[in-house]
C-alpha cells in the first residue's frame, strides 16, 4: 500500500510543478523569432485578431443620450484597436452567469450597435466620444431578415471589444452623451463610487491572453479604473518560448515530445508547453471499471510525414495484463468553430482541438443522410508541418478485475524523417471499486429509428436502428442514464426497446411532441415501458403555463429549462422536474452557499454542451454540479446538426435555425460514432462525482464506526475546502489536483476500514 501511496504523490506533484507555468496560448499565427545558438528557431506567437469583449448592465438606459464618452489609456506601449458596443440586453447583461457564454442568452442574441475601431497609439489619458450617429446597428443572431432596428435609447448594456495584446489598457469615467468638450454626460461607471459588474466574452484564445480587474489609484483622477492586463500573459509566452528553445536545442532530433499537465489542456497546432512537459512518460491514475483520458504531444522542428503512434507493449504488471483492446490510440482533429455556443458569432471564432480520429488527414463531410465510413481502430496516423505539434489521445479502460498495482505499457512513434523511438504509458491502478455517480445524467437526443419529422434538416435525426444502438450505448458509456427520446406510435416502443438494451434508467424523457394528443397516445401504452415518462416541454412563454396545467391535470409528469425566476413563480407547481440553465440566478445561489437548497424538487442543471472549452464541460457534469447540491445534470446536446453538414461548422443554415452552428459532441459513422475532446471531458466529470461519491460513502462508514477519526476529519475539511474554490479558479489542472487529493484520502479511508472489518467482521 506505501507504494500506492508514494507512486499517486509524484503523480500529484508532477502537476503541481508542471502547472506553475501553464499558459494557453492556442489559434495563433507563427512566426520566427531568434532561438538557442545551434537550433531551431521556435515559432512565437502572433496574437489572435479575435477580440475580447468587456461589458455591464448600466444603471440606467440610454434615453436621450447623443452617444458615449470613455476616457481611455494604454500602458506599455502602443498598439491595437478598440470599438465601443452598445447592446439591448433586456436586463440579461446582469445575469450571475458561473462561466462566460454558457447560457443562450449571451451577446450574439442581443440588438448591438459597434462603433468605428479606435487606434490605439497614443499614449496617457484620452477622452473618446462616440455620437450615436457614429454607431452601426448589427441585429441580434436570430433576427428576422426584415426586422426593424430599435432605437438606440433602448440600450441597457455599455462594453468595448479590443484586439490589443500587449502591456495593459484602462478605461474610466464611461458615460450616455457627454461631447469631446467639457460635458462629460451622464455616468455609467467611474470605478468610484458607481463601479458594476463587469464581464468577459470571446474566444477561449482571446480571454486566455487578458487579466480582467477595477484597479485603485490608477484612474486618470487617482481613483479606480477597469484594467485589461496582458503584462501577466506576455511574461508566460517569453518564459515558455526560452523553455522550447531549451528543448530544441537538448533535442539533437527533428522532433520533441511534450506531455500536457493535465488530461484536457487546450493544445492546438501553434500551442506553446509549459516547463517541466518535455517528457517520453506518460503517468497517470484510474481505478477499475473506469475510463481515464490522457495524451502526449510531437513538436516537429521540420516538416515529418507519416507519423504513427502503435501500442508495441500492453499494459502490465507482474501479475496482470490488460488486452490490447484497453489502450485506444487517436490524433486530435482540430476545426474552426464560429462561436462559443449555440449561436453562430464571428467575434468568438477559434480553432478548437476536438475529433478524435484515427487519421486526421482525411477529410470529413457528410451531406447526405448516410453515416460516412471512416478507420475506426488501429494506430494513430498523421502528417505534422514544420514548427507545428499534433497531440495524440489516449483512452484507457481499466478492467473491472484488474488488480491494484502499476502497470507500464510501451508505445512506438515512428515517421519518415526519423528513427522509431518509445514512449512509456505508466497507469497506477488504485486499490478501489468506485461507485456509481450520486448524480443523474442526461442529454438531449435527436435520434430517431423512424422517419425524422416533416421539413426536417437536420442529418442527425432519421438513422438505422444499429446507428441508434450504437450511440445509445456510447452515451450510457459515457456514464448518462437518461435521454430524449422524440419518436412517436411503434417507433417509440422500438427506441425503448434498445434504449433498456443499452442500460439507460427509468423514467425516461420524451421530447419533441407537438400536441397534448401525442402524450396521451404514450401514456395509454406506458405499459410498454419500464417507469413513467417525463414530459420535456419547450419553454414557450405564451403557452408553458397552460400546457403544464394541462399536462398535470391528466396526471402526467412534467420537465421544461426554466429560463428565470419569474417563469419558476408562474409554473414550478406544475413543474415535476425543474431544469435550471447554468445562468439562472438560482444556481448562482446555491455556488456561493455551497449548495444550499430551497427546494427538494428534483433538479437538473443545463448547459450547452457542445462548446469549445472542455474543461467547462468537466466542470459542469463534475464539480460545479457537486458544489450546488442539484438532483443531476442535462447536456444540451449528443449530435444536433442544422446544415448542410455536420462537420462544417461554417455550412449554410435556412429558416429558423440560421442563427445556429451545429452542436456535436460526436459524430455519426459507419460503424459508431466519432468523439471528441469536448464529450470525453464529460466523462471525466461524471468520474470526478464517482470519486465524491465513492469517498463521501467511505467517509460515512468511518464515522458511522469511530474509524481513522483523525483521517476522516481532515480529509472533509482538506476536500470541503477544495470544493468551494472560485468557479473561476477551477482549471482542468485545479480538478485533475481535486481528484488526485480525493483518491488519496479515499483510499486511506478504505484501507482503515478493512483493517477494522477484518478484526471485529462486517464491512462489503
Amino acid at each position: 500500500m506505501r507504494n500506492t501511496y508514494a507512486t499517486i504523490n509524484r503523480i500529484a506533484r508532477l502537476a503541481i510543478t508542471r502547472s506553475l507555468f501553464a499558459v494557453a496560448l492556442a489559434g495563433w499565427t507563427l512566426c520566427a523569432v531568434p532561438g538557442a545558438a545551434g537550433a531551431a528557431s521556435p515559432p512565437r506567437p502572433a496574437y489572435s485578431p479575435a477580440p475580447v469583449l468587456v461589458y455591464r448592465l448600466a444603471a440606467q438606459p440610454a434615453t436621450g443620450a447623443n452617444g458615449v464618452t470613455l476616457w481611455v489609456k494604454c500602458n506599455g506601449g502602443s498598439g491595437g484597436a478598440l470599438r465601443v458596443r452598445v447592446m439591448a440586453s433586456g436586463g440579461d447583461a446582469s445575469l450571475p452567469s458561473p462561466l462566460a457564454a454558457v447560457g443562450s442568452t449571451s451577446e450574439p442574441l442581443w440588438p448591438t450597435w459597434l462603433s468605428k475601431p479606435v487606434i490605439l497609439d497614443f499614449d496617457g489619458w484620452k477622452k473618446i466620444h462616440i455620437a450615436a450617429a457614429d454607431f452601426t446597428y448589427r441585429p441580434p443572431a436570430n433576427a428576422a431578415a426584415d426586422a426593424a432596428a430599435p432605437s438606440f435609447s433602448t440600450a441597457d448594456t455599455i462594453g468595448f471589444d479590443t484586439n490589443r495584446r500587449t502591456g495593459s489598457l484602462l478605461v474610466d469615467d464611461i458615460a450616455w452623451g457627454g461631447d469631446d468638450a467639457s460635458d462629460n454626460g451622464t455616468v455609467i461607471d467611474d470605478f468610484a463610487k458607481n463601479s458594476g459588474t463587469w464581464r468577459r466574452y470571446g474566444s477561449a484564445d482571446a480571454l486566455a491572453a487578458a487579466v480582467l480587474s477595477i484597479t485603485s489609484g490608477d484612474g486618470r483622477n487617482g481613483a479606480g479604473a477597469l484594467k485589461l492586463d496582458f503584462a501577466e500573459h506576455d511574461a508566460s509566452v517569453e518564459h515558455s518560448l526560452t523553455y522550447l528553445s531549451r528543448m530544441i536545442a537538448a533535442a539533437e532530433r527533428p522532433y520533441v515530445v511534450f506531455v500536457p499537465n493535465s488530461p484536457l489542456k487546450r493544445e492546438t497546432a501553434d500551442a506553446l508547453p509549459s516547463e517541466g512537459e518535455a517528457s517520453l512518460r506518460i503517468d497517470t491514475f484510474a481505478s477499475p471499471d473506469q475510463v481515464q483520458s490522457a495524451s502526449f504531444t510531437l513538436y516537429a522542428t521540420k516538416e515529418l510525414s507519416n507519423v504513427t503512434v502503435a501500442e508495441k507493449v500492453p499494459l502490465e504488471s507482474n501479475t496482470f495484463r490488460f488486452d490490447r483492446s484497453a489502450v485506444d490510440l487517436s490524433v486530435v482533429k482540430f476545426v474552426k468553430e464560429h462561436g462559443a455556443g449555440p449561436l453562430r458569432d464571428a467575434d468568438s471564432t477559434s480553432v478548437v482541438p476536438s475529433i478524435l480520429v484515427k487519421d486526421d488527414r482525411v477529410a470529413l463531410s457528410q451531406t447526405t443522410a448516410t453515416p460516412i465510413t471512416v478507420r475506426m481502430s488501429g494506430d494513430a496516423v498523421t502528417d505534422i508541418p514544420a514548427h507545428t505539434q499534433k497531440q495524440f489521445w489516449i483512452k484507457i479502460s481499466v478492467p473491472s478485475n484488474a488488480p491494484a498495482g502499476a502497470y507500464m505499457a510501451t508505445l512506438v512513434v515512428s515517421g519518415e524523417q526519423f528513427k522509431p523511438f518509445p514512449i512509456t504509458l505508466a497507469v497506477h491502478v488504485l486499490p478501489l471499486h468506485l461507485m456509481s455517480p450520486s448524480k443523474q445524467y442526461a442529454i438531449g437526443f435527436h435520434g430517431k429509428v423512424g422517419a425524422p419529422a416533416s421539413g426536417s434538416s437536420s442529418l442527425t435525426d432519421s438513422m438505422p436502428e444499429a446507428q441508434f444502438a450504437a450511440e445509445l450505448k456510447d452515451i450510457s458509456a459515457h456514464g448518462f442514464r437518461y435521454v430524449t427520446l422524440t419518436d412517436r406510435g411503434d417507433d417509440l416502443w422500438r427506441a425503448m426497446d434498445l434504449y433498456n438494451a443499452a442500460g439507460l434508467g427509468t423514467p425516461f424523457l420524451v421530447s419533441g411532441f407537438s400536441t397534448e394528443a401525442d402524450a396521451e397516445a404514450i401514456e395509454d401504452q406506458k405499459d410498454k415501458a419500464k417507469g413513467n415518462p417525463f414530459y420535456y416541454l419547450p419553454t414557450n412563454p405564451d403557452t408553458l403555463a397552460s400546457d403544464l396545467t394541462s399536462f398535470k391535470g391528466r396526471g402526467m409528469k412534467t420537465a421544461t429549462i426554466v429560463p428565470d425566476e419569474d417563469t419558476l413563480t408562474k409554473v414550478g407547481d406544475n413543474l415535476d422536474l425543474v431544469i435550471y440553465r447554468a445562468d439562472h440566478p438560482y444556481i448562482h445561489k446555491l455556488l456561493v452557499s455551497g449548495g444550499d437548497r430551497q427546494s427538494s424538487k428534483r433538479d437538473w442543471l443545463y448547459w450547452t454542451s457542445a462548446q469549445p472549452d472542455a474543461a467547462t464541460n468537466r466542470l459542469y457534469a463534475g464539480f460545479l454540479l457537486w458544489r450546488a447540491n442539484l438532483y443531476g445534470a442535462f447536456a444540451s446536446d449528443y449530435e444536433t446538426s442544422f446544415g448542410a453538414d455536420p462537420f462544417d461548422d461554417s455550412a449554410a443554415v435556412s429558416g429558423p435555425n440560421a442563427a445556429f452552428r451545429p452542436q456535436m459532441l460526436t459524430y455519426p459513422v459507419q460503424g459508431g460514432v466519432l468523439s471528441t475532446v469536448q464529450w470525453e471531458a464529460i466523462r471525466e466529470g461524471v468520474t470526478d462525482v464517482r470519486y465524491l461519491t465513492t469517498f463521501y460513502a467511505a467517509l460515512r462508514e468511518c464515522k458511522d464506526n469511530h474509524v481513522a477519526k483523525d483521517t476522516a476529519s481532515e480529509a472533509e475539511a482538506a476536500i470541503g475546502k477544495f470544493l468551494l474554490k472560485p468557479i473561476s479558479a477551477m482549471s482542468d489542472e485545479t480538478m485533475q489536483e481535486g481528484r488526485f487529493m480525493i483518491a488519496n484520502y479515499t483510499v486511506k479511508l478504505r484501507k482503515a476500514l478493512d483493517a477494522y472489518y477484518a478484526k471485529h467482521g462486517g464491512g462489503a
